[in-house]
C-alpha cells in the first residue's frame, strides 16, 4: 500500500527517524569530542540511515539499529582524522547506547502520561498552557496576562501550580499502570 507516494516501509522509517533523531544526535554528541565532529557524524549517519532504510525492520526498535550505525560512523570519522584515541571503546559505547535507549523509553511513557493528564485539565488551564508553551508567539508574560485578565504574577503562579499538578498526575498515572 502507498501513502503520499511512498511505500509503507519508507513511511515507517521516516516516522521512526523523526521520533528518534534527538536521541540519536545526543548519543553521537556523547561519543565525539566536540560539536563540530558530532554535527558531521550526525549528518553522515542520517544519510547512511536513509540509504539503508530498506534494511530497517519496522517490527524492531529503531534506536539500537541507528546507534550501531552512528557508532561505526563515529569510529570512521575519528580514524579518518587520526584521532582514534578520542573514541570510546565498543563496550563503553554500547553501555552509553543502552542508557539512551532506556531513557528514551522512559521519556516516551512519561509523554503518554502527560497527554492523559493534560486532558484532565479545564479548558482554561489547557488554553493557558498552550498559549505559554506551544504557540509561537512573541507575546510577553505581560501580554498573556492581559489576554487572561490577570497579572503577570498571577499567570506565573498558575503556571507553577499547573506544572506541579501535571508532575503529580504523571507520577500517579505511571504508578497506577505498574499495578
Amino acid at each position: 500500500m502507498m501513502s503520499d507516494g511512498q511505500p509503507d516501509e519508507q513511511q515507517d522509517f521516516i516516522k521512526a527517524f523523526l521520533s528518534a533523531h534527538r536521541s540519536l544526535y545526543a548519543y553521537i554528541v556523547s561519543l565525539t569530542p566536540n560539536l563540530n565532529d558530532a554535527e558531521e557524524v550526525f549528518q553522515k549517519t542520517s544519510l547512511i540511515l536513509w540509504e539503508k532504510w530498506k534494511d530497517f525492520d519496522s517490527q524492531r526498535n529503531f534506536l539500537p539499529w541507528a546507534f550501531g550505525i552512528a557508532r561505526i560512523q563515529t569510529r570512521n570519522h575519528l580514524s579518518k582524522n587520526g584521532r582514534q584515541e578520542e573514541l570510546l571503546g565498543d563496550d563503553a559505547a554500547k553501555i552509553v547506547a543502552e542508557a539512551f535507549e532506556r531513557s528514551d523509553a522512559i521519556l516516551e511513557v512519561r509523554l503518554e502520561a502527560l497527554q492523559h493528564c493534560l486532558q484532565k485539565l479545564s479548558l482554561k488551564q489547557q488554553r493557558l498552557l498552550k498559549r505559554c508553551y506551544c504557540e509561537k508567539s512573541s507575546d510577553s508574560l505581560q501580554g498573556i496576562a492581559k489576554d487572561f485578565n490577570l497579572t503577570a504574577n498571577a499567570i506565573y503562579l498558575q503556571l507553577k501550580r499547573l506544572r506541579e499538578m501535571l508532575h503529580v498526575c504523571i507520577d500517579r498515572t505511571l504508578q497506577a499502570e505498574k499495578q
